[in-house]
């Protein structure tokens, strides 16, 4: 049996249907800045590496502020004047035509850096070493957008590319929208060499709406054979229609795609399809941000533009099976536009020719021509792949990040997936999958859009806006002050040996508890006796001091509910904080006074009692005393002052309260001295 004065935490598994969302700035919020503009983050072990305007910066990521760590560093790469010239002699946009620094790429085998740049609309690639030493630049186009207001996403592929040699994936827009209409975009796959052995590079077709039309493209992944691309494109279905709609695709290359003769440069294994996430009947095409949760499962994140309203978001999870076998129906399941429209329908079956592979176990270079002069012309594939939607927010999501907690429940483990999505608005809203219906905390940490955010496992979140890189700590139990919102925290358990919210990191005495046992937790033996004369006055105070919390206090006499309208009880009152005021109080007032949150989860008791006749112990007068001593009487003076400024404090807060009050309170009659 566990000893009852162990310390106890206690996790949440099924949240109640009351729910407190805790509003609040949180713990280890740390900033970097230096008034540029940031566009890229990197995460790796110790170091933030962050891409800005002109700049790339590695920061501490124990402490972003630190830039007097010896892991500090930061590297100016600014367009050189020629460049700066041509840029703004054919652009003329003096803050565009610098180098915004896109992509931000690991290379694990190579243990390096491949980083895209803008430069003055002639983008290049950079290799740097972990501590920013230049190894080389070449062209990087293809590899990220011209402008930097496009665009781009790129992967490197260690393994599975021909002759096993790794390579970088990209999708880009390879001309300037701001100066031709339509871009052209490509999914692009540069040239494999190694000896005297090469692979052409392989790409999208040119200008072809079919294939790609005025992409936003989203991110990237490595899954299995296969590299997916995340994007939304204009609808074809949508402008026939007069409407000018996006739709939600994903698309997969095989990695082993080697090209073919007949085929020029283009993919052999391109296929795309539509994503769906339903809403009230309404599908959600406006995707923002892809995460990848864990081997099988994808988090996407849509908006949606409601009438009246500001955009709203939602998470969909898609997992990868559904993925894969939406990208790799047969070949009969391909679409074409109908001859004179420009909608989508099921390509004919005699038109099919055979042996389309609909995976990667295939030589491209040994595809029959019928074959390849199919796959010239066809990449859009079956009706839809549907997702799961899982959480609604009420607030445009701009991007999200994820996080794993290891939770023990009873003999097993389980892996609890806590959510992060960064809003518009400078707001991190977080959600797990413990339940997805309720909010777990909501942190400010500026005005700004939150553009990209990453997580170090268990230590910290990391995101960039415009102006500033942010760094706060995922854990921030110790600003829970109730039970019940600790224990929605799957990174939080509740010590009820010392009343508080803690990690349950590297706690080995845990127990799990519903959090509706919160209630269960209280000790009545808390209670705090008052005793006062009749006619004084009692500040009774919550001990709580978080906004988000007033809302949801209410307070009981005896266990039954106080009605605060100053015409049942017009000497009680609740201040601005939640504390509860008795102004001239009476024994018909005694009774125990406890504060509720939500109803059930106690967060404050006494027990008032309000004494008709002083005795003499209260003076200061024993029953073996026959006269009052200097030191009584002293004694007895400081506690008369300190009931007259307690009093006087009661009074003001209740004259200030008064006069918000209206009529009700004018009728409230309190003697002065």
């Amino acid at each position: 049996m566990i000893n009852r004065f162990f310390i106890l935490l206690f996790f949440i598994q099924n949240l109640s249907a009351f729910q407190i969302v805790p509003k609040l700035v949180p713990n280890g919020l740390r900033r970097f800045s230096n008034g540029t503009n940031f566009t890229s983050l990197l995460v790796l072990k110790d170091a933030v590496y962050v891409g800005a305007r002109n700049n790339i910066y590695k920061l501490d990521a124990t402490n972003i502020e630190n830039v007097n760590s010896p892991l500090f560093a930061q590297v100016n790469l600014p367009v050189n004047s020629e460049q700066k010239e041509q840029c703004l002699s054919t652009y003329f946009d003096e803050k565009l035509c610098n180098n915004f620094i896109k992509l931000l790429i690991h290379r694990t085998n190579d243990k390096d850096l491949y980083i895209c740049g803008t430069y003055g609309f002639t983008p290049r690639l950079f290799q740097f070493s972990y501590d920013l030493n230049l190894i080389r630049e070449d062209d990087g186009y293809g590899y990220c957008s011209l402008n930097p207001l496009d665009s781009s996403t790129a992967i490197w592929i260690e393994n599975g590319n021909p002759l096993n040699i790794g390579s970088l994936y990209s999708a880009s827009l390879l001309d300037a929208s701001t100066k031709t209409i339509p871009v052209e975009p490509v999914i692009y796959r540069p040239e494999i060499r190694r000896g005297d052995k090469s692979f052409q590079y392989l790409r999208t077709p040119k200008f072809d709406s079919d294939w790609l039309y005025q992409p936003t493209f989203i991110a990237s992944f490595d899954v299995d054979d296969y590299v997916i691309f995340f994007l939304k494109e204009k609808s074809l279905e949508q402008i026939a229609e007069g409407q000018d709609q996006n739709y939600a695709r994903v698309v997969r290359v095989c990695k082993n795609d080697m090209g073919a003769i007949n085929l020029g440069n283009q993919w052999s294994s391109m296929r795309k399809s539509r994503l769906t996430c339903v809403y009230n009947n309404t599908y959600l095409n406006e995707i923002e941000d892809v995460i990848r949760v864990n081997d099988d499962l994808f988090a996407v994140v849509f908006s949606l533009k409601m009438p009246g309203l500001n955009s709203a978001s939602y998470l969909c999870e898609f997992s990868k099976q559904a993925l894969i076998e939406g990208l790799n129906l047969p070949a009969n399941n391909f679409k074409e536009l109908t001859p004179g429209t420009q909608y989508w329908s099921k390509i004919a079956v005699d038109k099919v020719p055979k042996n389309i592979p609909s995976q990667c176990n295939y030589n491209s270079q040994q595809l029959k021509d019928d074959v390849l002069n199919f796959l010239k012309t066809h990449s859009l594939i079956g009706d839809q792949i549907s997702g799961n939607l899982i959480k609604f927010v009420n607030q445009q999501v701009t991007s999200i990040a994820v996080d794993t907690v290891q939770s023990t429940k009873s003999s097993d483990s389980e892996e609890i997936t806590v959510y992060y999505l960064g809003t518009m608005d400078g707001r991190i809203v977080k959600v797990s999958n413990l339940d997805l219906t309720s909010v777990i905390s909501e942190w400010k940490v500026g005005n700004e859009a939150i553009t990209e955010m990453k997580i170090k496992p268990g230590f910290a979140l990391y995101a960039t806006t415009q102006e500033t890189v942010l760094q706060i700590d995922l854990d921030q139990c110790n600003r829970y002050s109730i039970c019940s919102t600790c224990m929605t925290d799957p990174y939080c358990g509740w010590n009820i040996r010392k009343n508080m919210c803690e990690n349950t990191r590297n706690n080995n005495n845990l127990i799990v508890f519903n959090s509706n046992l919160c209630s269960k937790f209280q000790k009545q033996d808390n209670t705090k006796m008052i005793q006062v004369d009749n006619g004084a006055s009692v500040r009774l105070d919550t001990g709580k001091y978080e906004e988000y919390l007033y809302d949801h206090i209410e307070w009981y006499r005896d266990q039954v509910a106080i009605n605060l309208d100053p015409n049942f009880n017009n000497n009680i009152f609740v201040t601005t904080s939640k504390d509860l005021i008795i102004l001239n109080g009476n024994a018909t007032q005694n009774g125990v006074y406890s504060c509720r949150i939500g109803k059930t989860e106690l967060i404050a008791s006494y027990n008032v009692n309000f004494r008709l006749v002083a005795d003499k112990a209260s003076m200061g007068v024993s029953s073996n005393q026959k006269c009052i001593t200097a030191e009584n009487y002293i004694k007895q003076y400081n506690n008369w002052c300190d009931e007259y400024s307690r009093y006087q404090k009661a009074l003001n807060d209740w004259e200030n309260l008064k006069d918000k009050s209206c009529s009700a309170a004018t009728n409230m009659k309190t003697p002065r001295n």
